[in-house]
């Protein structure tokens, strides 16, 4: 699910790309170029790192490097902040059972922030684990009780969910596969990831529209 840093990529906005750090007019692939050789980077180069490499869609080495920021973060919410890239990244790279792991872990460190339970939610939901759903439902219920029982947001424009349930009738058994399918425009990923970001760190200020989380979240039966 990813495609080639070699393609060329069109120069894009500062904004569109949501780095911590102003990089210039650069696009992401030259981002990427420079802070690999870079030899000393900081939290927020890891940080930018990773979604310079989620815009070009290398989900698994933005997730790596999204991890790596979360060992180089000097406070809890930063920590944080890097795991909730980290698993959107690794739900966008199939792998979700890392990503709900790390979503799990996030909960431990920040039981009250909302943006993580939304996206610990949401992942839950689309992953067919009824009694992970059933505990992230009850810790976002417990923070934000309006949110539960009602259409969070509309549906997701950003991110195609790919849902295909086998029901197996002798066993009443469902098995649910998911993918989350990037769109063609990269910003319609990093855009509401970062968006989240900022508000897992308390910088709603900084955050415009929506969250990833959000954008992913449905109505919880």
């Amino acid at each position: 699910m990813s495609s080639s840093s070699n393609q060329s990529t069109p120069m894009v906005d500062h904004t569109d790309l949501q780095m911590l750090i102003d990089r210039g007019d650069k696009d992401a692939n030259l981002i990427v170029r420079e802070l690999e050789l870079k030899s000393t980077r900081t939290y927020e180069d890891f940080i930018d790192l990773g979604t310079a490499y989620l815009w070009i869609g290398e989900y698994l080495k933005a997730a790596e490097s999204y991890e790596v920021a979360a060992q180089h973060a000097d406070t809890t919410l930063k920590l944080v902040g890097a795991l909730y890239n980290k698993a959107s990244a690794l739900a966008y790279a199939g792998n979700m059972q890392e990503a709900l792991k790390t979503t799990d872990f996030m909960a431990k460190l920040s039981p009250d922030n909302i943006e993580v339970a939304r996206l610990r939610c949401a992942l839950y939901r689309y992953s067919g684990n009824r009694l992970g759903l059933m505990a992230a439902v009850d810790q976002l219920s417990t923070i934000d009780p309006s949110s539960v029982g009602q259409e969070v947001m509309d549906p997701v424009t950003g991110a195609v969910i790919i849902v295909s349930v086998i029901v197996v009738a002798a066993t009443t058994t469902t098995i649910t596969s998911i993918a989350l399918v990037p769109p063609e425009d990269r910003k319609d990923i990093v855009v509401p990831l970062m968006n989240g970001y900022n508000k897992v760190l308390g910088e709603v200020a900084r955050s415009t529209g929506r969250g990833l989380s959000s954008l992913l979240l449905e109505a919880i039966p």
